[in-house]
């Protein structure tokens, strides 16, 4: 039951606690790409007459800066980066990363609590209070 409880889990598609960060500060940094491509459309169109000289100019500055300012490639890195880490882990302390989704949600803790041979015995993270 055990073992089948951790292939259940590990065949769906979680989304870990550090990717759901990662994209709120990707759509963040849209928003304000967006806001910056309609500033600099008003700032150049409206301030110096952009859209009466050359309004395709215009239209293509405001373009390429929304284009160059959304970060398509920050996940990748991350994960790039995440995958470096679990390297570093298992060469120096042996330690066998089989998800990255684990190697996130553990790097969010503040506290890990494990057995005494110090595995995880579920795919399940509970914790129970008695007061």
């Amino acid at each position: 039951q055990g073992q089948a409880d951790i292939l259940a889990d590990r065949a769906s598609a979680s989304v870990s606690v550090f990717e759901q960060k990662v994209m709120v500060v990707v759509n963040i940094l849209i928003g304000i790409a967006i806001v910056d491509t309609i500033m600099i459309m008003l700032v150049q169109g409206l301030a110096r007459n952009g859209f009466e000289s050359d309004e395709k100019k215009t239209l293509l500055t405001a373009l390429s800066i929304m284009i160059a300012a959304i970060p398509i490639a920050l996940p990748l890195v991350m994960n790039v980066t995440m995958a470096i880490g679990a390297y570093h882990m298992a060469t120096e302390h042996h330690a066998i990363v089989t998800r990255m989704s684990a190697l996130q949600d553990i790097a969010s803790m503040d506290v890990l609590c494990s057995d005494k041979t110090g595995t995880l015995t579920t795919a399940k993270m509970s914790i129970n209070l008695d007061l």
